[in-house]
């Protein structure tokens, strides 16, 4: 499977990227698919220069369902290979920083890049709840409406936001029901290949 060189495991992957903006991507990627890239594809589109998918596997409620984290990562890599957008992806170990939205792991990853890069972050906005972090509320959001009756997050964020275009036609939840059902079928041949032969999401 291609391998990326865009992993982040250490403080100086932070200091090499580029630009004048950066978006923070967080999730669990349980597998990644096509819509999570669709999604970081449109943020480019509006205005930022590299997205940082930053997976994790923080979520109590989904954590019975993880894979483990080195076959999530390894799913992500190969996913942003298929991206004409591929080099101004990255992907931040876990292992090195698990999350941002803790005051702690987000002031290392602003510590780390070039002060002239502004962060924004990208999140559903069915991902930010009413007790959403104070200092994350003060940047700037690019925000897709996975929940469209859920307007809640335009009272809580104090900085301005981009609501993106809907873009999501599935999600990781039913790709995950698909495989247990003995049906599954990754739209990314490659990424289900590997699902098959990991054993993953029976």
């Amino acid at each position: 499977m291609p391998q990326t060189s865009n992993l982040i495991s250490d403080p100086a992957g932070l200091r090499r990227i580029l630009g004048a903006s950066v978006a923070l991507f967080s999730g669990s990627f349980n597998p990644p698919h096509g819509d999570h890239l669709r999604v970081a594809e449109v943020a480019l589109f509006h205005g930022m220069d590299a997205v940082i998918f930053c997976p994790h596997s923080l979520n109590l409620e989904k954590r019975a369902e993880l894979a483990p984290v080195e076959h999530r990562l390894q799913m992500l890599r190969q996913l942003l290979q298929t991206s004409a957008a591929a080099s101004r992806f990255y992907i931040l170990d876990p292992s090195f920083i698990e999350s941002f939205r803790e005051l702690s792991t987000f002031s290392q990853i602003r510590e780390n890049l070039s002060p002239e890069i502004g962060i924004s972050i990208l999140v559903g906005n069915d991902s930010i709840p009413d007790d959403y972090p104070v200092f994350l509320r003060d940047l700037d959001h690019l925000v897709h409406e996975r929940d469209r009756h859920n307007s809640r997050y335009r009272k809580i964020l104090r900085r301005s936001y981009v609501v993106l275009p809907v873009v999501e036609t599935v999600s990781s939840t039913e790709i995950r029901a698909r495989y247990k059902k003995g049906s599954g079928a990754h739209s990314d041949p490659a990424i289900h290949a590997y699902i098959v032969e990991q054993g993953l999401f029976r």
